[in-house]
């Protein structure tokens, strides 16, 4: 469920991810992502009694937004830190918050692939490649398009799903339709 949702959609989501999760059956649940879906997926997870895990996706997961929690959903997604199966953190600095923030320890796995032994010259390479949500605040693509526009004699390719504010999301997309060498796959499974 949204935050910025009315009531009674995020009470028809909540229940739609429960009837999900408890069909799902899982042994543990895994959430990564902002807290305050961790925190309703904790909820749900003790509910169904299950074990969870919290996976952070970024820096902010654990340095402001948990402050930006109403004060109830503050205490429970402590709690769900506290009583978690594991906590993932991305590096150092997600980890060292977590246990200075919330007394709690994680395993530290760091997103990113191994440089393959060969890499392909750069004259040898068709476009640059950005993927991501498209969110103004985290993952800015219209800094992609802004180099996108200064480059007219190269390829860009943007992938990835909408981020929450549609408004933005619009403008992108525009944004990318207007400029002859960016092609727009949208969301990529």
């Amino acid at each position: 469920p949204r935050p910025d949702r009315p009531t009674w959609s995020k009470v028809r989501e909540f229940l739609q991810l429960y009837k999900a999760m408890r069909h799902a059956n899982a042994d543990v649940y895994i959430y990564r992502g902002r807290p305050w879906k961790a925190t309703i997926t904790y909820v749900l997870t003790r509910l169904l009694r299950k074990p969870w895990v919290y996976n952070l996706a970024n820096d902010p997961n654990v340095s402001e937004q948990p402050d930006s929690l109403p004060l109830p959903f503050q205490c429970v997604f402590t709690d769900a830190l506290v009583n978690s199966q594991a906590i993932i953190a991305q590096n150092e600095y997600q980890s060292n918050n977590l246990r200075e923030r919330f007394s709690v320890e994680s395993e530290i796995i760091p997103n990113g692939y191994s440089i393959p032994e060969q890499i392909l010259p750069h004259d040898g390479r068709s476009h640059f490649l950005w993927v991501g949500r498209l969110d103004a605040q985290q993952k800015r693509p219209h800094k992609y398009l802004d180099l996108a526009k200064a480059v007219p004699d190269a390829e860009f390719l943007l992938i990835g799903p909408d981020g929450q504010d549609q408004e933005y999301v619009n403008s992108i997309r525009k944004r990318a339709a207007s400029l002859d060498n960016v092609t727009d796959l949208g969301r990529v499974d």
